[in-house]
């Protein structure tokens, strides 16, 4: 699992020899501890993320509850104050981006079999129209009968 979080970024995989314990990666020092402070950090030079931590499962997961619980901000990217984790952000977001079936601030919401389509004359800003991912399923079900 890849985490961004304001403050660090974690790759948590399930330790080989044990299976209650997550192994909590990070590239920059600091990250591991901003979410478990009490963790015992090692550092692996020979390995692709430099920092690692292993730590109860149930530990992480709680630690991960109380990241969601403390979320304050509306917009995750402006929460970021340091500015080389704030760039990786950036990037991140943007090759994700190119993931998504419509471009982000397009305004265009039309899917490939064209049952949401929506003209793109009006000028007008509007917030863009949104529907659940069920109900355009079940939409395009029908369409399609």
């Amino acid at each position: 699992m890849w985490l961004f979080l304001s403050n660090s970024f974690l790759s948590i995989v399930e330790d080989p020899v044990d299976k209650n314990v997550l192994v909590v990666r990070a590239r920059r020092p600091g990250h591991i501890t901003a979410v478990f402070p009490k963790a015992e950090v090692f550092i692996k030079p020979e390995r692709d993320y430099l920092y690692r931590a292993f730590i109860e499962r149930d530990l992480v997961g709680s630690a991960l509850y109380q990241s969601v619980m403390d979320i304050n901000y509306g917009n995750f990217k402006n929460s970021i104050t340091d500015d080389k984790h704030h760039c990786a952000a950036m990037q991140v977001w943007s090759v994700m981006s190119h993931t998504q079936e419509t471009p982000p601030y397009s305004g265009d919401y039309s899917w490939s079999d064209d049952l949401f389509t929506e003209p793109k004359t009006s000028s007008k800003k509007r917030r863009p129209h949104a529907i659940s991912l069920a109900n355009r399923d079940a939409l395009a079900k029908k369409a399609k009968k």
